[in-house]
Order: C-alpha cells, then sequence, then structure tokens
C-alpha cells in the first residue's frame, strides 16, 4: 500500500522473504513449488472415482484436459448407471454437447425430488437437489435435446415448488434459448401464487411481515419470481412478461433484488449472460 502496487503486481517471493526475516514465515516457505498443475495420475484417479468429494470435483474440474476425455471414455463405456450419470454431469457442466443425449434421458425419465428453499441465516450444505444439477447440465449443453424433457419438468412446477428448481429451470431455458421454453415459463408465471411479490412500498413490506426476524417467507416468493422473469427474458420474453417483471423488481426497496434486475436489464452481451448466467 505504501509503495503503491497493486497487489497482483506484488512480487510474492520478495514479500514471503521479508515475513520470514520477521518470523511470520518458516524458511521452508522459499523453496515450496505451487501445487497445481497436480500429476496426470492423480487426475485419473479422481476421474475414476468420480465427483464423490469436494477434493476429486475440483481436481475434475481444474484439469479438463486430462479428465473430460477420460469422462467421456466413462460415459460411453462404463457398465455402471451412476458413473455414467456423473460423468454427463460434469460433461454437461463443462459445456459438453456429447453429453446432452445421457442427459435428456436422465431428465426426462426423473421426477421432482427434494428440494432447497432459501433460508436466511441458514444457508448450510447443498443448495440444489440432484435433478437441479442435472437440469442446469443439460442447459449447459445448448443441445436442443434439452428442450423437451425440460418442457415436461416446467410443467409440474407451481407456487409451492421450492425456489431450487424455479432457479434451475431458468438457467437451462435462458441457455437453451428457446420459444417454447419461454412459453412454458409465460405459463408458468400465471399460476396462483408466483406473482406480484416485489417490495415496491412500506405498506407492502408491512402486508407480508410476520413475526420470523429473518423474513424468510417473502424473500423466497420474491427470489422465485426474480429469477423466473430473467429466464423468461432470457430465452423470448413470451408478451414481455420477463421485461415487464423485471421492470418492477428493478425499483424493488430491496437493494440486491433491484441491482440484479437493473444488471439484467443493462446487459448488452445478452448471449454470454445465458452462458454464464447462475
Amino acid at each position: 500500500a505504501a509503495g503503491e502496487v497493486d497487489y497482483r503486481e506484488l512480487d510474492i517471493r520478495r514479500l514471503q522473504a521479508a515475513l520470514v526475516e520477521v518470523g511470520i514465515l518458516s524458511r521452508e516457505v522459499l523453496t515450496e513449488r505451487e501445487s497445481f498443475p497436480l500429476d496426470a495420475a492423480v487426475v485419473r484417479r479422481a476421474t475414476a472415482e468420480g465427483p464423490i468429494d469436494l477434493f476429486n470435483t475440483a481436481v475434475i474440474l481444474g484439469h479438463r484436459e486430462i479428465s473430460l476425455p477420460l469422462l467421456l471414455d466413462i460415459l460411453e463405456n462404463s457398465s455402471d448407471p451412476l458413473k455414467r450419470e456423473d460423468a454427463a454431469l460434469l460433461l454437461g457442466l463443462c459445456g459438453r454437447p456429447e453429453a446432452a443425449p445421457a442427459l435428456a434421458e436422465i431428465v426426462a425419465a426423473r421426477r421432482w425430488d427434494k428440494g432447497w428453499n432459501y433460508t436466511g441465516m441458514g444457508q448450510f450444505g447443498m443448495s440444489m437437489s440432484r435433478l437441479d444439477a442435472l437440469i442446469i447440465a443439460l442447459g449447459k449443453t445448448l443441445s436442443p435435446l434439452g428442450i423437451a424433457p425440460l418442457l415436461q419438468r416446467i410443467e409440474e412446477l407451481d407456487a409451492g415448488s421450492e425456489f431450487s428448481h424455479c432457479r434451475a429451470v431458468s438457467i437451462a431455458a435462458a441457455a437453451l434459448n428457446d420459444r417454447r421454453l419461454a412459453r412454458a415459463l409465460y405459463d408458468l408465471l400465471q399460476k396462483p401464487g408466483l406473482r406480484g411479490h416485489a417490495h415496491l412500498s412500506t405498506a407492502a413490506v408491512a402486508r407480508q411481515a410476520n413475526s420470523r426476524l429473518d423474513e424468510t417467507e417473502a424473500r423466497n416468493a420474491a427470489l422465485k419470481e426474480l429469477l423466473l422473469a430473467r429466464g423468461l427474458y432470457l430465452c423470448g420474453d413470451h408478451e414481455g412478461l420477463g421485461r415487464s417483471i423485471l421492470e418492477t423488481y428493478a425499483v424493488d426497496l430491496r437493494g440486491h433484488f433491484a441491482r440484479h434486475a437493473q444488471a439484467v436489464l443493462a446487459c448488452r452481451h445478452v448471449a454470454l449472460l445465458r452462458r454464464e448466467v447462475m
């Protein structure tokens, strides 16, 4: 800071040497080497075992030049259905269209599992279900094979469905960018209880208030509406409903909702937003 040097331009070895001299770091630090990229044998083992834990998942996704060909081989040749599903999931999340047939078949055959609702002061562990992840992976393949099974799953949702399910279909629909999906999201937003959750006045806040200090229910309902509107807006915006809802949330009293809606509406690189939004 005193030298007005950008953090990214710091000479790390010089900084480490200074910290060694004052006893903050041990001298061994000066000869340590970066652990990445990992040895190819470690990557092959993690890929063979699959995403059984966070370490394996990080290794697989962090070394795609080695892991993706191995995952393709598992997808095509493994006799273990779960290993094939795991491979399809990872390949789909990496945007590989080869995973689309398997993912489309899985998503078409499954019914909604237990999802996750937004929980104020309680976000621990997974915030999406297995089917949520598979649907997002299917969308990321950008394959038209994903449209029919996604339409099936959207039709099953309503105001009582968990937030994570609404988020998953929104992300996948935005990525696939098909007007049939736009119509399905439009129809979903017509169902009772899914619209009208923006807070545009203190009176609206008071109407939805309850005795819970974390005010989870109001935020969960607003998140479902906002993300479904975003997905609709990004995949064709049937009847302009997605934009209309986003414009409403752009003046929501809750700044984080307003800023998100404003950012989506202001984005000029919509194709990139469709691929990257989560």
